[in-house]
């Protein structure tokens, strides 16, 4: 008797199909405060090799085949909106939407990866309390659009710059004054946030973070960083506070400052430095936003990830929104997001049957 020994060959399960492979991302929950936070929109970045399209698992040079799901079936896809995605470098910035970020348990999500026909990027990141946001773009280009609606572009003057910064690789140098289009975020003496990280040069002195309404007839509020004693000083309307000594030039500081329409706080790096303390704004009759300037000078600071809310957010939302900001996390390189191994999908397997 004969015996013919045929290959035979198994694919893995259709789950996933049409992917190349996804990494679990898993965010660690002592980084999040000590309260769960609800809608919030986390960075994820990375820069791999493998994430480059062409040499590397993505097809799509715009990086439309790197989506993001709940399960490990990548059957529920969670909104997502990219920041900037380099398909040369294997660079990528992303927003993610997580519903609910946990204060007691780590919580993983699973990024897709190499698709020849991916299915549309659900949108929905940003919630109803975020008014706008600014990444600044990649570094390079200076992007000046809101990217939670696209409802409050800046106009840049005295040539506003870009280049490196600490997030997404994104800032506007100065001296430039941005106003807005329209008044929609100009929120007035009513519950707000607003939160950005600055960094101000050698040299550089009273440089102003970001400025809304009309201050000139002290309806506004005034944000800026004096260096000579420095600190944070905070200008509403007839009321001035300095509340942060000890600030220093060439480094990055994440700041946030929360209203509830009756007391205001101050955050510096995740931590509270001022607050909740009494505070007034003056109505806003009219004005613009203003950000990193610094009159008549050069020598001006830099913003990065200017974002206006209109809500008091949480001091556990500011606490994460910090740690994933600071160090999001890479391939390789655990932070506020570890990645575990890539997992390849649709592998062909071949297995020996023996016909007598």
């Amino acid at each position: 008797m004969k015996r013919l020994f045929l290959p035979l060959l198994l694919c893995l399960p259709s789950w996933g199909a049409g992917w190349t492979c996804y990494y679990p991302l898993t965010y660690d929950h002592t980084q999040t405060g000590s309260s769960n936070s609800s809608s919030f929109p986390a960075l994820v970045s990375f820069n791999a090799a493998a994430m480059k399209s062409g040499s590397g698992d993505v097809q799509s040079s715009a990086g439309a085949d790197i989506l993001f799901f709940s399960d490990s079936g990548l059957t529920t896809q969670i909104p997502s909106q990219i920041v900037y995605y380099d398909n040369v470098n294997g660079i990528g910035w992303f927003r993610v939407l997580i519903s609910t970020l946990s204060s007691s348990t780590n919580g993983t999500i699973y990024m897709a990866v190499g698709n020849a026909s991916p299915s549309s990027r659900t949108t929905g990141v940003w919630d109803a309390h975020t008014v706008a946001m600014w990444p600044f773009d990649n570094g390079t280009t200076l992007d000046l659009t809101d990217v939670v609606a696209g409802m409050h572009t800046l106009t840049g003057y005295s040539s506003p710059q870009a280049a490196a910064a600490k997030v997404a690789g994104a800032y506007a140098a100065g001296p430039w004054w941005a106003s807005a289009s329209d008044s929609g975020f100009l929120l007035g003496n009513v519950a707000q946030s607003l939160s950005a990280w600055i960094y101000m040069p050698s040299g550089a002195s009273n440089l102003t973070i970001f400025t809304w309404g009309n201050t000139g007839s002290s309806e506004g509020v005034n944000v800026y960083v004096d260096t000579s004693p420095g600190e944070f000083a905070i200008v509403g309307g007839p009321t001035a506070i300095y509340p942060h000594p000890g600030f220093s030039t060439g480094s990055w500081y994440h700041i946030a400052f929360t209203f509830d329409g009756t007391n205001l706080s101050e955050y510096v790096n995740g931590v509270l430095t001022y607050g909740p303390s009494a505070f007034s704004f003056n109505t806003v009759a009219g004005g613009g936003l203003g950000t990193a300037y610094q009159n008549g000078t050069t020598n001006a600071g830099s913003i990065s990830a200017l974002r206006v809310s209109s809500v008091a957010r949480g001091s556990d939302w500011i606490k994460a929104e910090y740690n994933n900001e600071n160090a999001p996390g890479d391939i390789g390189s655990p932070g506020f997001w570890t990645f575990g191994a890539r997992t390849l999908l649709g592998i062909a397997r071949r297995r020996t049957i023996v016909v007598q």
